[in-house]
């Protein structure tokens, strides 16, 4: 004996709360006439969007009820009373589908900075922002950009396959920078600190940088440490639906926590740079003093030479000379900083010069002594080491 249960064939098929609220509208024109106003075609039934919209038969049903005089007749009566029931449970089904939707989300967007949170560097956390926010976001296409003084620059983005608008964005006249005075609704967000929804836009996701046939896209701000310094853009791709305040206020909610774990990451690389700054100044030093301290002390007149035929002062000037000979005049200003345990920020300062000159002046000063690092070449040139 078979345990399914057996189907009605003659059962009418359950409709959809999609197919509900088409339906909406239609009845609301045929009872109330001209008392309904038809909207533009809902497209997106799971969102607010389809709950506003059935809301707004069930006002129109009671608006009409209450206005009525005299009472309709029992049939329509019944009519109204049945669209009613109908608007409320649609409305209610959309709001369960859109809190179901939103825990969802909320459960991936914690997923995804939560792996997020596990890089050590501010290179491998942008280099993966706009993959984790398409992924948790459900969005097919976001885009990552920076904001230097009034300028608009692309950074990052996460296309899937469509790679033409991904090279038109980062390879493109685009991505020399655009002036915000040209992109209206960035700047107002900008302005604002709040995120923003766009629909019928003539670009995605600017007018200006590209042409992809999207009509819809959200725009957030991006603000660590309390400024905005870049925005986040995403869609839902070429032929996908248009995108809805659900889709923005989720996104916000990525960007937010994103920006607070990029300012924690660029705090903790600025203090590793610091760290290290010190290190070296303090092996400087100890180096310098380790050869004061192992140099011999003899007990001879200051004019009087030593056993060897020359003083300790002489045997450091001719290490010194030796050295001096084969730098420039330049490499040379930029040992004497060495020796006094100057950073290379602090001798590009000192020299007015740029940090990697300084940086290619010490590369040719490490090659001509012969040292394998900094402290190596110090050593040698005050004649610690012979």
């Amino acid at each position: 004996m078979s345990l399914r249960p057996r189907v009605r064939s003659d059962r009418p098929r359950r409709l959809t709360v999609e197919e509900r609220l088409a339906a909406l509208p239609v009845r609301a024109g045929e009872l109330l006439g001209d008392a309904w106003t038809a909207a533009a075609p809902c497209d997106v039934t799971t969102t607010s969007a389809g709950a506003v919209e059935a809301r707004r038969v069930l006002d129109a049903v009671l608006a009409h009820l209450d206005a009525a005089s005299p009472s309709p007749e029992p049939a329509a009566l019944d009519a109204l009373a049945a669209l009613a029931a109908d608007a409320l449970e649609v409305e209610d089904a959309i709001r369960r589908q859109v809190d179901a939707r939103r825990r969802a989300l909320s459960v991936a967007v914690d997923e995804a900075l939560s792996r997020l949170r596990r890089f050590q560097t501010s290179a491998e956390l942008v280099d993966a922002a706009c993959r984790e926010a398409a992924r948790a976001c459900g969005f097919d296409r976001v885009l990552l950009s920076r904001i230097v003084g009034d300028t608009w620059y692309p950074w990052m983005v996460e296309f899937g396959d469509d790679e033409q608008h991904r090279r038109v964005l980062l390879e493109g006249p685009a991505a020399k920078g655009i002036p915000l005075s040209r992109l209206p609704q960035e700047r107002e967000v900008l302005a604002s600190r709040r995120p923003m929804t766009i629909l019928r836009a003539e670009g995605w996701p600017l007018p200006l940088a590209m042409e992809s046939g999207s009509d819809s896209y959200v725009v957030v701000p991006l603000t660590p440490a309390g400024r905005v310094v870049g925005f986040m853009h995403a869609d839902h791709g070429l032929g996908g639906p248009r995108v809805d305040d659900e889709d923005r206020d989720i996104l916000w909610m990525f960007a937010e926590a994103f920006g607070r774990i990029y300012e924690r990451v660029v705090l903790l690389e600025r203090m590793a740079r610091q760290r290290a700054h010190v290190r070296e100044s303090f092996e400087v030093v100890e180096t310098f003093m380790t050869g004061l301290a192992n140099s011999e002390i003899e007990l001879v007149r200051h004019d009087e030479p030593t056993a060897g035929g020359s003083s300790e002062p002489d045997r450091r000037s001719e290490a010194a000379e030796a050295i001096d000979i084969l730098l420039t005049d330049r490499e040379r200003e930029v040992m004497d900083m060495m020796l006094q345990g100057f950073t290379n920020q602090r001798i590009a300062e000192r020299l007015v010069i740029k940090e990697g000159t300084v940086k290619s002046h010490v590369k040719h000063i490490l090659r001509k002594v012969g040292a394998a690092n900094r402290t190596e070449a110090i050593s040698k040139y005050a004649g610690a080491t012979r």
